[in-house]
Formats: C-alpha cells, structure tokens, sequence
C-alpha cells in the first residue's frame, strides 16, 4: 500500500465516522523540506515547502525575487482527484499566504510557474519560489471553492 492510498484510505474514514470538525492534515519530511496532505470533498490537496528552486536561464518563469527580497523558500502544490487518485493539472489552485503573527496575508500570482519551467518533469506541479522570513504561516489553498489550510513555521 502507497502513502497516497493509506493517506486517502484514513482521511477518507475520518470524514465518514464524523471526528473531525476540520479535515485532518498529515506531514512527512521530504527531500529536504516539508509535505503536508489534506483531503477536500473532491480533492487530495499536498503542499512541499523547502529551500528555494535554483533554475537555469532556459526556464526563468519561476521566481528568484519576491516583494523586493531574494527569495529563500520555495512553495509545491500538487492536487489529485479523491475518487480515482489521478493528478490534476487542469484545474489552477488560488493559494494566500497568511503571517499568523500579525493577519497580513498575500495571494501568489504565479502558481502555474512550476508547470511552465518544467523544473520538476518527474512531479509536475503547480508553485513557485517566494520569500518568507521566520516566522508562522497559513497557507490556504483553494480549488473550485473547496479549500485545504495548511501550517508552516520556518
């Protein structure tokens, strides 16, 4: 059994069994960085975060500046269909970036920079870099009005 399905099969007995009154989330560290997976009606919803995504001249649609600051974390998001676990690629996720500290918050523009640079032909997904200094932050996801909230502290 994968980790998607056993993610999948919990996530998926959780919501019918009624336990949780906001979907559950699990973590794992991951080449370097962090992935956390959540489940929506429709959607699995998995975001890495990890240090920035150097990219060669031939692919300079990811970002290597954000907010004026050289950019130092570097955001992934991958979406898959609850029902039959294909990976969706189709469907664009509007992501906000929240600080916990003071509610500010940001949308990121550029989500489909990941899948236009090709950086990752192994794992197609949506993100970009971007720059975040320490410090707590929410980072929500929405897809097609179904959203997925995520933690991250740096």
């Amino acid at each position: 059994m994968t980790w998607r399905t056993l993610l999948s099969t919990s996530a998926t007995a959780i919501a019918l069994v009624g336990c949780a009154s906001k979907p559950t989330v699990t973590q794992r560290e991951f080449d370097g960085g962090l992935e956390q997976t959540t489940q929506t009606a429709s959607y699995e919803i998995s975001i890495w975060t990890g240090p920035e995504v150097t990219m060669m001249m031939e692919f300079p649609v990811m970002a290597m500046m954000d907010q004026g600051m050289p950019v130092n974390h570097h955001l992934e998001i991958h979406l898959f269909d609850v029902r039959t676990g294909e990976e969706l690629l189709d469907v664009i996720p509007e992501v906000e970036i929240r600080v916990v500290a003071t509610g500010a918050s940001r949308g990121l523009p550029n989500v489909k920079a990941c899948l236009e640079s090709h950086h990752r032909a192994t794992a197609p997904h949506f993100g970009d870099n971007l720059f975040l200094p320490d410090g707590a932050y929410e980072i929500i996801v929405e897809v097609e009005g179904e959203i997925a909230e995520f933690e991250i502290t740096f």
